[in-house]
């Protein structure tokens, strides 16, 4: 009788590992559905850039700092894209940190901290996304926009495991829209300026 009740309470943990492992993989599948998309119109650009180059080139040194310029402009773009593509990561990373221990958890037969994964995967996107987008609208160096997006993050993690905490989550994002409502006038003035230059 012992042995029929650990080899169901073993195929229950292990049912749920895998459920949660299935639950991963189709996050992952449209994480890079996503990148695929993106990547694919990336290939309009290049396209419109191999006719510009055909057709500057033709004309001699005009043609050569139109092709500087849209060299510029490239680099520009995909150094942009790493770090959405980084910022991408950051983001669903607490999915895969709960899952992760989540699937820890079942393996050791140990308890799980039990939230329905639909949960987990809204929780994380409502409070991600966005301090994602608030957080590109910002006035900051780069890299102290990525400290601190790393930091609340952590902080974000760290309130799953603690009950009834989850709550304190909200103080990062009403901090963040202060500071956007401080830099409110500086972020309009650069938007017109960006589209007065183009």
């Amino acid at each position: 009788m012992f042995v029929v009740e650990t080899s169901t309470s073993t195929c229950s943990a292990l049912r749920a590992a895998y459920s949660t492992f299935l639950e991963m993989m189709l996050i992952l599948s449209l994480y890079f559905s996503v990148l695929a998309w993106h990547s694919c119109c990336k290939l309009n650009f290049r396209q419109q850039f191999i006719e510009l180059l055909f057709n500057k080139l033709l004309n001699g040194k005009d043609g050569m700092k139109t092709l500087q310029q849209k060299n510029d402009e490239h680099s520009k773009l995909i150094a942009k894209e790493r770090h959405s593509a980084l910022y991408l990561f950051l983001s669903l990373f607490p999915i895969f940190a709960i899952f992760g221990y989540d699937f820890y958890q079942g393996v050791v037969d140990a308890e799980t901290l039990g939230f329905h994964p639909a949960f987990v995967v809204f929780g994380t996107l409502l409070f991600a996304l966005p301090i994602l987008a608030i957080g590109q609208m910002l006035i900051l160096p780069s890299w102290l926009k990525m400290t601190l997006y790393v930091c609340i993050q952590i902080l974000f993690i760290s309130l799953w495991f603690l009950d009834g905490l989850l709550w304190l989550a909200i103080i990062p994002l009403i901090i963040i829209l202060g500071i956007l409502q401080y830099q409110l006038p500086e972020i309009r003035k650069s938007a017109e300026q960006n589209e007065n230059a183009t």
